[in-house]
């Protein structure tokens, strides 16, 4: 799984890749689409790369993720960081779709619990990735961060 963390301007994520229970490598899973916005997965790695592919493209052609579409990728989860604000997108056969979501900070994946308790006593981005990888064994370091320039749903 992943942890996928928005605050202040920065998308962070862990760089873990699991397998059946194995940690056996990394991935970068935070993705700058054409439009500038920010793209994270968190669920299986494959589906995972062909779901921000498959975003990639749509944005590259102009197209927008329909809820309906998010239902060719089961079991991911994603935070999307855009001008008009954040996103959760859920990938599931029957129920996957696509939300605006509003606070001051977000976190997806299998420590979100952990990242969002960390950002609640002040952590950033980035510390709350770290933390999150102290107490979920399927999160690992190094944290992998994105800055951008945008203040979502301000714009």
């Amino acid at each position: 799984m992943t942890i996928l963390v928005v605050r202040n301007g920065v998308f962070a994520a862990d760089s873990q890749v699991t397998c059946g229970g194995i940690n056996y490598a990394k991935a970068h899973k935070i993705r700058r689409l054409a439009d500038g916005s920010l793209l994270g997965a968190s669920g299986d790695t494959i589906v995972c790369a062909r779901f921000l592919d498959w975003v990639q493209a749509l944005i590259t052609e102009g197209d927008e993720i329909k809820h309906e579409d998010m239902k060719r990728f089961p079991y991911i989860t994603g935070l999307w960081v855009r001008p008009e604000g954040v996103f959760i997108l859920e990938g599931n056969h029957k129920t996957g779709g696509i939300a605006k979501v509003e606070g001051e900070f977000f976190a997806e994946g299998s420590g979100y619990i952990a990242a969002l308790a960390a950002m609640h006593a002040g952590a950033s981005a980035r510390r709350a990735v770290e933390i999150t990888c102290k107490l979920d064994r399927s999160c690992e370091l190094p944290v992998q961060s994105k800055r951008f320039n945008f203040v979502p749903g301000c714009g």
